[in-house]
C-alpha cells in the first residue's frame, strides 16, 4: 500500500514509526520541510523529499499534492501537523483519498475557530490519531463521531538512551554531588506550570540539599520575575535551550512536569522515563495514564504547591524509594510505551483504512 505522509518535521519516535511501517510492506512517499530534524529520517533510513507549506490554505503546496495525487494511486494521506492537515485535505476534496490527521494535546479547538473546521472538525477527516486517551475524550466534546478517534501512543525505546555521552551538568553548573537533582525540560510557557515548581522550590527547607535544573527557552514573564530571587537563583540552574534535552534528563535524579493543562503525552516525561528517572507529574491531560502513582513517579493536583513540594521532600528522603520508580518507570516505556506498540497501531489502522 502507497502512503502519502505529509509533515513538516519528525522527532525520534516518528522516524522510527515510518521506519517500522516500511518494514511492515507500506510504501510512504515523505514530505517534510526543508532542514528539519532530517538527521532523525536519515538515521531511520528513510527517504523522503522536501516541501514548505506555509500556512492552512497554502494554495501552492494544495496544487501540488493535488496533482500528485492524480498522477499517483495513493491509499491514504497521513497528515499529523495542523496546516498539512488542512491542505491534505483541501487536495484530496475530489479524489476521496483518506486521510488521517493526529492531535498530541488537548485545548485550542472551537466550532467557532476557522481553523480547528478546516482540520479536526473537518466531517470529511477519516481518523485522528490521538496521543492518548486524554486527547481523545478531550476531541470527543465537539461531536466527533467515536468512531473516527483513535488512540496510539508515540512510544520510544530505552536503548536510544543507553550512550548517554554528555558531559557533567553537575560539574557544568556547581552542583553538589550528594545534593538531589531536579529536572525540567521544555518550553517554558504559563501552561507547563514552571512558576508552580518554582514555588515549591522556594517552600524546602533552607538546609535542604536540593537543586533544579531548568532546560529549555522561556516565553513565561511570571517566571522571569520569579528568577530574579536571588534565593532561588542559589539552587536553579537554567540551561537554555538544548538540542538534546534528554542528555541533561538522564542525568538528574527526578524529574518534574508539573503542567496545569494542555498536556497530551509530554515527550520529555517518557524520555527522562525511559532512562529510569522517577517522575513528578501533575494530574492533567494523558501524564497520569503515563506516569502510576507510587510506582513510577507521583501525581500531583495541578498548580497546588502545597502538595508538589510534599511530593518532592518524599523523594529527597528516600533514595530506595527513587531508585525502585525508576526502574518500574523505564519497564513501563518498555513494555507499554514502546516504539513497536506504535508502529503496531499504525499498522492496524491503515489496513482498516485501506481495507485490507
Amino acid at each position: 500500500m502507497r502512503i502519502l505522509v505529509i509533515a513538516e518535521g519528525v522527532d525520534r519516535s516518528e522516524a522510527q514509526v515510518y521506519a517500522g511501517l516500511r518494514e511492515a510492506g507500506f510504501h510512504l512517499d515523505i514530505w517534510t520541510a526543508p532542514d528539519v530534524n532530517q538527521h532523525l529520517m536519515q538515521q531511520a533510513g528513510l527517504e523522503f523529499n522536501t516541501i514548505r507549506i506555509r500556512h492552512r490554505l497554502d494554495r501552492q503546496a494544495v496544487a501540488f499534492f493535488h496533482q500528485k495525487l492524480h498522477k499517483q494511486q495513493f491509499s491514504a494521506v497521513y497528515a499529523p501537523i495542523n496546516r498539512a492537515l488542512s491542505v491534505a485535505l483541501c487536495a484530496t476534496r475530489k479524489c476521496g483519498t483518506p486521510v488521517v490527521g493526529y492531535r498530541g494535546t488537548t485545548g485550542h479547538i472551537s466550532r467557532f475557530d476557522p481553523g480547528s473546521r478546516l482540520t479536526y472538525l473537518n466531517p470529511r477527516v477519516a481518523r485522528i490519531v490521538c496521543v492518548s486517551e486524554a486527547v481523545r475524550n478531550y476531541l470527543l466534546q465537539f461531536s466527533i463521531p467515536p468512531g473516527k478517534l483513535v488512540t496510539i501512543s508515540k512510544g520510544h525505546d530505552p536503548t536510544w538512551y543507553r550512550n548517554n555521552a554528555a558531559a557533567s551538568v553537575r560539574a557544568e553548573f556547581g552542583i553538589p554531588d550528594k545534593a538531589l537533582l531536579l529536572c525540567f525540560a521544555g518550553r517554558i510557557r504559563p501552561v507547563k506550570g514552571v512558576d508552580v515548581l518554582l514555588r515549591a522550590m522556594k517552600a524546602l527547607p533552607a538546609d535542604a540539599a536540593v537543586h533544579l535544573l531548568i532546560a529549555g527557552t522561556i516565553d513565561d514573564r511570571k517566571v522571569n520575575r520569579m528568577l530574579k530571587d536571588a534565593a532561588l537563583r542559589a539552587r536553579v540552574h537554567l540551561t537554555g535551550y538544548r538540542d538534546a534535552a534528554w542528555q541533561l534528563t538522564g542525568q538528574c535524579d527526578v524529574f518534574v512536569m508539573p503542567s496545569i493543562g494542555r498536556e497530551g503525552l509530554p515527550r520529555a516525561v517518557i524520555e527522562a522515563m525511559a532512562q529510569g528517572v522517577p517522575t513528578v507529574v501533575s494530574d492533567v491531560g494523558g501524564m497520569p495514564a503515563l506516569v502510576r502513582d507510587g510506582v513510577d513517579g507521583m501525581v500531583v493536583p495541578p498548580g497546588n504547591v502545597n502538595a508538589l513540594t510534599t511530593a518532592l521532600l518524599e523523594l529527597a528522603g528516600d533514595s530506595t524509594k527513587r531508585t525502585a520508580m525508576g526502574r518500574s518507570a523505564q519497564g513501563r516505556i518498555e513494555s507499554d510505551y514502546h516504539v513497536r506498540n506504535t508502529v503496531s497501531g499504525y499498522v492496524k489502522l491503515l489496513n482498516e483504512i485501506c481495507h485490507v
